[in-house]
């Protein structure tokens, strides 16, 4: 959907516009989970960024070795960027202010204090939780390296198992995960909603979905209170 708003005929091989200024206008909000793989992301919460056009969108592989489909936006708006010299002043001037939901301080305040206790205490897994991870063949890979995190304390462990586990559609921790033929984990509820539209691949990789069967047998990562 994100191809039709650049500035050149629709092209299954991709394309780039030469003119991509005249494209349609695409709203960009960035959220601070992002920090970790672009500098202009917010360093908490989420900020409107402004407009941008669509400059090319190309296939590639992805790091599932699929073909998955890359964009590269361009900021086309007047006002100043928010992380810019300019941008940052204009937020002063304005006396913009980050708005948090009520009572979020105080719970993140005590998720701190909850953090210091246990950050010199080795976290283990309870026995019925080391048995479901051993189940999970799928993602064997993934519980490998989050379970590395276990003498770092309890939240530095959940941290890891949120950070890989976060449903592409939803940008959440997945609820009832499903793990897809291609290694990728999703919502139930997302992948139902897909299917329902007949949009039959993965989310996060364009793998074709259309054999994969049932989408019932869900890991429970309920269990980690997350």
């Amino acid at each position: 959907a994100l191809a039709l708003n650049c500035n050149v005929p629709i092209n299954k091989n991709g394309a780039e516009a030469k003119d991509w200024q005249k494209g349609k206008p695409v709203r960009v909000i960035r959220n601070c989970k992002g920090r970790k793989h672009s500098e202009y992301a917010p360093e908490e919460g989420n900020r409107y960024d402004g407009i941008y056009k669509v400059v090319k969108y190309w296939q590639a592989k992805g790091k599932s070795g699929f073909k998955v489909w890359r964009y590269l936006l361009r900021r086309d708006d007047p006002i100043p960027a928010p992380w810019t010299k300019e941008g940052k002043k204009r937020i002063q001037e304005l006396g913009l202010e980050m708005e948090y939901p009520e009572g979020y301080l105080e719970a993140q305040k005590e998720k701190e204090e909850s953090a210091k206790k246990e950050r010199d205490a080795r976290f283990s897994l309870e026995k019925e939780i080391e048995k479901l991870i051993a189940e999970d063949e799928s993602n064997r890979k993934l519980w490998e390296e989050s379970k590395q995190l276990l003498e770092e304390g309890r939240s530095n462990f959940l941290n890891a198992v949120e950070e890989r586990f976060l449903c592409i559609c939803c940008q959440e921790l997945v609820v009832k995960p499903v793990t897809t033929e291609c290694k990728h984990n999703v919502c139930q509820a997302c992948l139902q909603r897909s299917f329902k539209a007949e949009v039959f691949s993965c989310p996060a990789c364009r793998y074709d979905l259309v054999n994969m069967g049932s989408i019932d047998r869900v890991f429970p990562l309920c269990y980690f209170n997350l």
